[in-house]
């Protein structure tokens, strides 16, 4: 009789834990997406199949499905999504984890940030397919042909007011209103929007924040507070681009405060200017978005905006059921609330 292939002799096979082959085949965050890949192949060759267990139950390409066509939830994101480790792991963390706690399996679709038609992987059981849930901002034509799979769909961190679908958010534009009034009443006067509105809808979200916020005081108070913009192409050379942008201020028109689009941004920014002989937050305030774990850690620590990831994960989840439950509803758009964390950055 031939031997039921199990975790342990993938483990053993690649020279990993057991433990990190259920992370990849769960589609957690913990491995590298070579590791992830080196585990799906291994799998595929020596025939793994699934079983009733959460952990085994995660379906991947060329692997037999269950046999009890256990309900599971389509997850898309993108590829360099999975590897964010700082934002959306842990959202995509906190979906996981409601699933479960729900009885549900979970299927990661890492689809291509050019994919325009969406279509139903091969492997997988469509009559078993509850839902779908996206993952970011994604063009107006993948999520049309996904709507016409005819499933429930629900939008993480991805607003589109045209297509009359769920979605839960985070107050982007609320809380950079509430992080420029805040360096405001810090005395800032000049204050300095880092980040490109074309890299995502949050980026977008938090320029508009502070620019309205700063337009709201001027108007208010009769002031004279100036707003500008580096746009630093985030998901490319961003940093080469930090480094240009510090280097052609001029000492007669220096800023008061950055407020960075991210963490990400921020922290690296800190470095940069402290690099180029400046001191923050004596000169400069620097501040972020998404309070990422880094983020407590920087040098000076990073004043930020905490989201609640996991959370917007698990919200996500719930809208899910809500829909399941009520298909004829009208579509709902969850806005998350958010928390000011100070620090010493700003």
């Amino acid at each position: 009789m031939t031997k039921k292939i199990s975790m342990q002799h993938i483990a053993d096979r690649l020279g990993l834990s057991k433990y990190s082959v259920s992370q990849a085949l769960s589609g957690k965050a913990g491995v590298s997406e070579d590791t992830r890949e080196k585990v799906i192949e291994m799998a595929k060759a020596l025939g793994y199949k699934l079983g009733p267990t959460k952990q085994d139950t995660f379906p991947i390409p060329g692997v037999e499905p269950p046999t009890d066509k256990k309900s599971f939830v389509l997850i898309w994101i993108k590829p360099d999504r999975r590897r964010d480790v700082s934002f959306w792991s842990r959202v995509l963390n906190g979906i996981i984890d409601a699933c479960e706690e729900l009885g549900w399996d979970h299927l990661i679709i890492s689809g291509s940030a050019d994919d325009q038609e969406f279509a139903f992987p091969s492997y997988a059981d469509r009559s078993s397919c509850i839902g779908t849930i996206m993952m970011g901002s994604l063009p107006d034509s993948l999520l049309m042909s996904i709507k016409k799979q005819g499933l429930p769909i629900i939008l993480a961190d991805h607003y589109d007011p045209y297509l009359d679908l769920d979605c839960v958010v985070n107050a982007n534009f609320e809380a950079a209103k509430t992080m420029c009034q805040n360096m405001i009443s810090a005395k800032s006067r000049s204050i300095v929007f880092v980040g490109d509105d074309n890299f995502s809808i949050s980026f977008s979200e938090r320029r508009w924040g502070c620019q309205i916020a700063v337009q709201e005081e001027n108007e208010r108070r009769g002031g004279n507070i100036e707003f500008g913009r580096w746009k630093v192409p985030y998901g490319g050379p961003w940093r080469i681009a930090l480094e240009t942008e510090i280097k052609n201020m001029e000492e007669s028109k220096l800023p008061d405060c950055f407020i960075c689009a991210n963490d990400d941004i921020a922290i690296g920014l800190i470095s940069l200017l402290k690099k180029n002989g400046y001191s923050i937050p004596k000169q400069f305030k620097v501040v972020g978005f998404d309070d990422i774990e880094a983020a407590s850690h920087s040098n000076p620590t990073l004043t930020t905006v905490d989201f609640g990831k996991e959370v917007l994960g698990r919200r996500t989840v719930e809208a899910l059921r809500r829909r399941m439950s009520m298909p004829e509803a009208p579509t709902e758009k969850t806005v998350l609330s958010y928390r000011l964390v100070v620090r010493q950055s700003g």
